[in-house]
């Protein structure tokens, strides 16, 4: 029995230090230059392609609306999407 119990601590031991293993070399790579490039790289990338969707859809949108009425709401917006497409 109180092998039994002696290998149960090793093992654990082990799946210890295997874990602190881990979470070292994790850490050391959060911290990399390199890593910390690529993800501003990525981050910067996903945040242009959102903003051009989300602007296109609300363009879009905004076309739409114009074209309803004759208020002061739709020309304004009628004279924002014209700017938009003469800068094209």
């Amino acid at each position: 029995m109180i092998e039994s119990n002696e290998k149960m601590l090793s093992q654990d031991l082990r799946e210890l230090h295997d874990t602190i293993s881990e979470l070292r070399d994790f850490q050391r790579k959060q911290s990399s230059l390199t890593w910390n490039f690529w993800r501003g790289i990525f981050y910067g990338f996903g945040f242009f392609i959102g903003s051009a969707l989300i602007a296109a859809g609300l363009l879009y949108v905004l076309s739409h609306l114009g074209t309803d009425s004759n208020s002061f709401f739709s020309r304004f917006i009628r004279n924002i999407v014209e700017i938009v497409e003469k800068k094209r």
